[in-house]
């Protein structure tokens, strides 16, 4: 194993160096995953020793892990040599390997498994001319390479990436220049032309039909099964991406899914968990734990008895062995083969025969816990606590508990328990701040607080306590500073907002600014008003904001009081944003075009005028395309109505109370109208045929509309068929839906059957 991959990397080396001094070259990257592999084989032998590895191993590889670290820097000694002082240099690591006692004794079995031994803390290192030295760079992400090295080359930066330049990496503030979307830009990208990629689902069902075809013969139901969990696992790694993105409502239809189809993976009901947890839908959280329990139960029950029967099956076949004349080389080789393969099933069956002591009582005390039950939730935190006590995220749970019953001395004392396991725990440090500021210890809890940025840059929460420590402290100015990067992380702190609110008033001085806080704070509870009043339990999370120590600011003024009142209904409906959505070439413009002459208010500009597709206009508004990145603008579609394509329904932000109106069409005919509108304007469109687009399209709209389902937002669906043939039927279905007094004879006058022109016969 060791020699394998000592030769991969300098084959990987040899190959770069070769590169940078036969080939001219302006840009270099070059990937080594030596030390990956020299982590996830040596690090269980790495010093400190723990106590599952013989003593004999730990001898033997202790030095493995260092040694491949030097040998790493032999090699970046030579690439800097030969890249030159002139040239910009970036090292960069995704993640580290715990050292310590964080190092697990066991990998779950599961693909990703192995990355329960990562650290979650990895490197960036920049040098170069016009580049900052000695500098910390704080919240850089590996999103945030490309639009950096972008920004080096001059290169204008995508608006659809999700990085930012590291602009504070640069000695002078470079000029930032955006296009879209790189993706529109042409030239070769190095990717497989569409008509050549391969999707694990497409591939299933194309052996299916081969096999029914009589092309192929069936492969057996172990290939197709190999193919299912293909399949599966990259849904789950798609859920699990929405997660790390905090779009929790569009990982949930896809871990029910995948329980559903799989309901003794355990890690699909973790994460559901989870998801019902974040989304405070308590009632499927407590359900999903108690199967979650009860499942793990059975599976250790089942798993020992099959155990025992391996046991009884070893001794039989040792006993034929003895009785039997000599295997042939061939059935030696399938010998070897089954032993392997029932090697591997008895370590899986030996992990679930044991399944983890403390587990069943951590989940009871984290579903307690969000039923607000604290002293049940102690309790089984306790028990778990008891069975295995070097759980730092176990700690950090007890203390989360004590700080909500106030008891500040003992939340201490678990966070302190935390760090001592964790020192890196950015949680932890912030749980610490927390509980110190309630009894004044300010300087104390300013530390914890730049600990925890410091290992965490984007943690509003431990900003904003860093700004509350450092007002109390009198640093005034930096308190500001701290108060408003957690705002610039977070614009919806309402608590940031309030302590700005009494800094600049009372502090500082300054009214104008006082005054745009006062602001902040009553639009943010003004939404949430309107989210109380569509669902209740939807304000109650503990994932937004963190409640401020009991000094917060108060005022008495009466423009603050006014932000308790409770909406009437009138008002309601002029927070509501009515979402005229679906494909593109659905009926989306003739249905704005229906409430806009009826008399509901519609958000739309001119940048995109009339044409011979859309005579009477599109009724568009430009920054929708931005939605994913910038929602600032949905406040101006308040009351009214606004155009969003299907595609873009997930990034609608939560803050507003919404309805959609959704239009729906043969995708055929949508197809050839898009077609047709590509023609006349002379664009290629997508290089696929149209079944494989009808097939996205549709997988989209189902998406979109589990999404709506799931955030329970009020949808009318209308067929644009339908539409045509009897407006009058529709409009008498949008005043149902829409609750409001319109013009209907006007609306329905406004749909032109002329403009049915694309249609299936």
């Amino acid at each position: 194993m060791l020699t394998r991959i000592v030769a991969e990397c300098s084959t990987v080396h040899a190959c770069a160096t070769a590169v940078m001094q036969l080939e001219p070259w302006d840009f270099m990257a070059v990937y080594y995953d030596a030390l990956d592999h020299f982590g996830h084989g040596f690090m269980k032998y790495h010093p400190p020793k723990q106590k599952h590895i013989p003593e004999a191993d730990f001898e033997l590889y202790r030095g493995v892990v260092e040694g491949g670290y030097r040998f790493h820097d032999m090699m970046l000694g030579v690439l800097l040599k030969l890249a030159g002082e002139d040239t910009t240099v970036i090292l960069i690591s995704d993640h580290g390997f715990h050292p310590d006692d964080l190092r697990p004794a066991r990998i779950p079995h599961e693909p990703a498994g192995p990355a329960i031994e990562h650290s979650p803390y990895g490197i960036f290192a920049m040098k170069g001319a016009g580049i900052k030295k000695d500098e910390r760079i704080y919240g850089a992400s590996l999103l945030d390479i490309t639009p950096t090295i972008l920004t080096l080359f001059d290169l204008p930066v995508g608006e659809d990436m999700d990085g930012k330049p590291l602009v504070e990496c640069f000695e002078a503030p470079p000029v930032i220049e955006t296009i879209d979307s790189w993706e529109l830009e042409v030239g070769d990208a190095g990717l497989h032309p569409p008509d050549q990629r391969m999707d694990p689902a497409d591939a299933r069902e194309a052996i299916g039909q081969l096999v029914a075809l009589g092309y192929i013969e069936d492969p057996g139901d172990d290939k197709e099964r190999a193919i299912e969990k293909t399949v599966n696992e990259a849904r789950y790694n798609l859920a699990q991406s929405y997660i790390d993105a905090n779009r929790y409502y569009e990982a949930l239809p896809l871990l029910e899914a995948l329980w559903e189809s799989e309901p003794e993976d355990l890690r699909f009901a973790n994460r559901l968990a989870h998801c019902y947890q974040v989304l405070d839908r308590l009632p499927e959280f407590r359900q999903t734990i108690e199967t979650l329990i009860e499942t793990q139960a059975r599976l250790a029950r089942k798993a020992r008895k099959k155990l025992k029967q391996f046991a009884q099956r070893q001794i039989e076949t040792k006993e034929e062995e003895l009785s039997a004349e000599g295997p042939t080389e061939e059935e030696k080789v399938k010998e070897r083969l089954q032993v392997q393969k029932e090697k591997r099933e008895i370590q899986r069956l030996r992990a679930l025969a044991r399944p983890r002591k403390y587990w069943g009582d951590y989940l009871m005390g984290c579903l307690l816990f969000a039923e607000e039950n604290h002293s049940a939730a102690l309790e089984h935190l306790k028990r778990a606590e008891k069975a295995e006590p070097r759980l730092p995220f176990l700690h950090l749970q007890i203390g989360h508990i004590y700080l909500r019953l106030k008891l500040w001395k003992d939340a201490e004392s678990a966070f302190a328990k935390a760090l001592d396991i964790d020192p890196d725990s950015a949680q932890a440090h912030l749980g610490m701040c927390q509980s110190l500021l309630p009894r004044r210890r300010n300087l104390e809890a300013a530390e914890e607080a730049l600990a925890a940025v410091g290992l965490l840059y984007h943690y509003p929460r431990a900003h904003f306590a860093l700004g509350v420590a450092l007002h109390r402290l009198g640093h005034i100015d930096r308190s500001v500073e701290a108060l408003q990067v957690a705002l610039a992380q977070n614009p919806n702190f309402i608590e940031a907002h309030k302590r700005l609110f009494y800094i600049y008033r009372h502090r500082l001085k300054d009214p104008e600014k006082a005054e745009d806080h006062r602001k902040q704070i009553k639009e943010i509870s003004r939404r949430r008003r309107a989210r109380a009043i569509r669902s209740p339990a939807a304000i109650t999370s503990s994932q937004e904001v963190i409640s401020a120590p009991k000094d917060t600011p108060k005022t008495n003024d009466r423009e603050i009081k006014d932000i308790t009142t409770v909406a009437s209904s009138a008002a309601l409906q002029e927070e509501i944003i009515t979402v005229v959505s679906g494909l593109p070439r659905s009926g989306t413009s003739m249905m704005m075009q229906i409430l806009q002459t009826g008399g509901l208010g519609c958000l739309t500009d001119s940048v995109r005028e009339a044409d011979e597709d859309n005579p009477r206009g599109y009724f568009e508004f430009e920054q929708v395309k931005k939605l994913r990145t910038d929602s600032a603008w949905l406040a101006d579609a308040r009351g009214g109505a606004v155009k969003v394509i299907a595609q873009l329904l997930p990034f609608l932000p939560v803050d507003y109370h919404y309805r959609v109106i959704f239009m729906e069409r043969d995708l055929d005919e949508v197809l050839m109208s898009q077609r047709k509108m590509l023609d006349r304007q002379g664009l290629e469109g997508a290089r696929i045929s149209d079944a494989r687009l009808s097939k996205t399209f549709a997988q989209q709209v189902r998406q979109a509309k589990s999404l709506l389902a799931e955030r329970h937002i009020q949808t009318l669906y209308v067929s644009y068929g339908d539409a045509v043939e009897h407006p009058d039927d529709i409009v008498a279905r949008l005043f149902d839906f829409l609750g409001q007094k319109l013009d209907a004879e006007a609306m329905a006058r406004a749909v032109d059957r002329g403009l049915y022109r694309t249609r299936q016969n």
